[in-house]
């Protein structure tokens, strides 16, 4: 039996995200089985007329398959930003823009202990 070369080419179908229809199909199963759970709640709250709240995930679906249509990666592209926006701390201290701030990191006798303890133990 020959091994084969280590350098077959996937041409990156591996890292593509999986889809349906043009939708990546995490961010879609969420979609979907969030306006089922809110249809079902509907149907206990206002009866039948809640048949129309199956018809809200319609146009996000079709901005879910825009965001896609050229990058597979965009909902996560978009989830980044969307984390690093909601995560800003001390903004307006800093002209509203996202700056990493010092951490305070050895302004106190136990952090010195915490850095040490795992050393310590291993010693023993």
């Amino acid at each position: 039996m020959q091994i084969p070369d280590e350098g077959f080419p996937t041409y990156g179908a591996l890292s593509r995200t999986a889809m349906f229809f043009g939708m990546p199909i995490l961010p879609m199963a969420i979609v979907l089985v969030g306006s089922t759970i809110l249809t079902m709640i509907g149907f206990m709250t206002i009866g039948g007329s809640a048949l129309f709240m199956m018809l809200v995930p319609i146009p996000i679906l079709a901005a879910l398959r825009t965001f896609s249509a050229n990058d597979d990666k965009a909902m996560e592209i978009i989830g980044y930003e969307i984390r690093v926006f909601l995560s800003r701390k001390n903004a307006d201290l800093f002209n509203n823009t996202t700056t990493i701030i010092g951490t305070k990191l050895g302004r106190h006798h136990n952090d010195y202990c915490r850095l040490f303890e795992a050393d310590i133990r291993k010693a023993r």
